[in-house]
């Protein structure tokens, strides 16, 4: 079995266009469809459905892709490892976030970097926060909470962010100076949500005079999993909500957010994690990232 015939099938799979994998790696279209061909012959099943409009994978050849990516990504690991015997971490990182924590990284932590590490480069998803780790060949995901994919993933702490209840000046909220439990989970909470929008009960943490407790809101009128629409959607008025300083500050230094009963009501801080689909053969371009987002993760003052 020719490996190229297998990391030329993984491009076509990616780009789900033989058309489009062949401009990519410069060669024929039609000796890349052979090339695919010679690998379905050797293996003895079909990797992939061709009509005149479209490439997709078989059932046989989505869990090939699957093992094949991992297997050539250790194979570059491997290569990158030996390579880093004779000198600093090199290559391609690829990263996904979602745009709120990845912005907020990329401006606050990622400066001294490339100073530091020049050989590495980094292509940042910001649309990538729940994309599958090893079917889209990610190396890392920073996510905000810990992970709900039922995938074999490594999650590594690489800081908290201080958490508030924040709601728009102009939002009428009736409510006690020492609210209750009950009271709280009858307001209209706008939510935050890692992961897909199912059905999912909700529940919050929070601190009341210090005291940590859980909520089960009631009323729901907005739930996203962006933290910026949360954000717009309190500028609105249309609730109360639960936001990261980075994702608060700015609409609170120009006056159209405020905290709920910041005496009384907080949070506790907001997990941020490096997310990788194994600790085996961990690339040390990989690693080098995961460690300078853990030693640098921005100080967040709370307010």
């Amino acid at each position: 079995m020719d490996l190229d015939d297998i990391r030329l099938f993984v491009k076509v799979a990616e780009l789900k266009s033989f058309v489009r994998a062949a401009t990519e790696l410069r060669i024929q279209t039609s000796l890349l469809s052979r090339r695919v061909a010679r690998l379905e012959s050797t293996l003895g099943v079909r990797l992939l459905q061709r009509t005149t409009r479209r490439v997709s994978l078989t059932e046989e050849g989505a869990r090939f892709l699957v093992e094949t990516t991992r297997g050539l990504e250790q194979l570059h690991t491997a290569v990158d490892s030996l390579n880093s015997l004779h000198g600093a971490p090199k290559g391609k990182v690829r990263v996904a976030s979602s745009i709120d924590i990845g912005q907020f990284l990329v401006e606050k932590a990622m400066a001294n970097f490339f100073p530091k590490y020049p050989e590495i480069q980094i292509e940042w998803d910001l649309l990538g926060a729940n994309k599958h780790l090893v079917e889209n060949g990610i190396d890392l995901s920073i996510r905000v909470g810990r992970s709900q994919e039922q995938q074999s993933l490594i999650e590594k702490k690489i800081g908290s962010l201080e958490s508030r209840v924040y709601r728009s000046p102009g939002f009428w909220l009736k409510l006690s100076k020492k609210p209750t439990i009950d009271e709280l989970e009858q307001l209209p909470w706008l939510i935050f949500t890692r992961g897909p929008l199912d059905s999912q009960r909700v529940k919050l943490k929070l601190r009341l005079n210090k005291q940590e407790v859980e909520i089960h809101p009631k009323k729901i009128p907005f739930r996203t999993n962006s933290l910026l629409s949360v954000r717009h959607a309190l500028v609105q008025g249309q609730g109360i909500g639960l936001l990261p300083s980075p994702i608060s500050d700015p609409e609170i230094a120009i006056g159209r957010l405020v905290p709920v009963l910041p005496n009384y009501i907080d949070a506790p801080p907001i997990d941020v994690y490096a997310v990788y689909p194994t600790k085996e053969y961990l690339a040390p371009k990989v690693r080098a990232l995961i460690d300078w987002l853990s030693e640098n993760f921005p100080e967040i003052k709370s307010h």
